[in-house]
């Protein structure tokens, strides 16, 4: 018959400690030890016990690295009117850096441009006094003048409202007259923007055509009477270039011109010419659809001298 023997287990020596787990701060180490001496056997009991032991490291703190609060909230404007700064600011608390951790990377500060107002919109000064009438004699134009400085408009302020230049009819002195028979005169006003053949424009109010020499339809007027006669042409425009030509039978005598962007310009222009009965003086125009139609458009002559 056989016998078993009955063994209990017994703890072996316990091993070396571990090294600490970090290598900063508070941590742990270890060490273990095995039920091998000697190992249970025929039914005996286990070890009684820990298999494993811990012990506590206090080594050198660990580094803290810094890190950034929230910003601030945003300062008031340097300037209380035009441009100015704002400016916040956040800081290295969150935490601070400690034990040799490293300071926080970026910028402390921000800078905003601000405006709570425009220190200045425009204002119109006063207007000039009026020109002299574009014409020595009959009908013309006269203009006045203001300007956006009083005061000038700020950055980002508002610009003036309104046109800089205003015009109004004038009458000058009755234009120079020949003899009852000789009468031969003519002013027509008021552009319909229709331009006849060769760019001569058509006016829609015939103020006076005494002597018949004015063709309503064609705008040309064809002379009577030989002598001397006296042309005027004036025109208002308010964007690009315009210009118009006093012809005799088709030839340049004399022109107006002007450029405008975004505001009133006039142009006249006044000949003298000798006429043999029969002779053609028109206007011929270039960039007439810029002419503002609701402004005053003229075109005048008259017979100072009958030959």
């Amino acid at each position: 018959m056989d016998v078993f023997m009955v063994v209990d287990g017994g703890w072996g020596a316990w091993s070396e400690w571990s090294a600490c787990k970090e290598t900063c701060g508070n941590t742990i180490r270890t060490r273990s030890r095995n039920c091998d001496d000697p190992i249970p056997a025929g039914g005996g009991l286990d070890c009684i016990g820990d298999k494993q032991q811990y012990d506590n490291c206090t080594l050198s703190p660990c580094p803290i690295h810094g890190g950034w609060s929230t910003w601030d909230s945003w300062s008031s404007c340097s300037k209380t009117c035009g441009i100015g700064l704002q400016r916040r600011d956040r800081h290295c608390s969150s935490p601070y850096p400690d034990y040799g951790g490293n300071h926080c990377f970026g910028d402390a500060l921000e800078n905003r441009v601000c405006m709570d107002k425009a220190c200045s919109d425009g204002g119109w000064t006063l207007w000039s006094v009026w020109s002299s009438c574009s014409h020595t004699c009959g009908h013309g134009l006269k203009s006045r003048t203001r300007s956006c400085s009083n005061p000038v408009p700020s950055s980002l302020g508002k610009p003036c409202t309104g046109n800089n230049v205003e015009y109004s009819m004038c009458t000058q002195n009755k234009c120079p007259d020949t003899t009852s028979s000789d009468k031969v005169y003519f002013s027509v006003n008021t552009s319909t923007g229709t331009l006849y053949n060769q760019h001569s424009p058509i006016f829609s109010n015939v103020v006076i055509n005494t002597g018949g020499g004015y063709n309503v339809s064609t705008g040309k007027f064809t002379a009577p009477k030989a002598g001397v006669y006296q042309f005027s042409s004036t025109f208002v425009t308010d964007r690009s270039t315009t210009q118009c030509f006093i012809r005799k039978n088709g030839a340049i005598l004399v022109y107006a011109l002007t450029t405008a962007v975004n505001d009133y310009k006039s142009a006249s222009a006044s000949v003298y010419v000798h006429l043999e009965t029969g002779d053609v003086v028109d206007q011929s125009c270039g960039g007439w659809q810029y002419v503002d139609l609701n402004k005053t458009s003229m075109f005048s002559g008259a017979l100072v001298s009958a030959d």
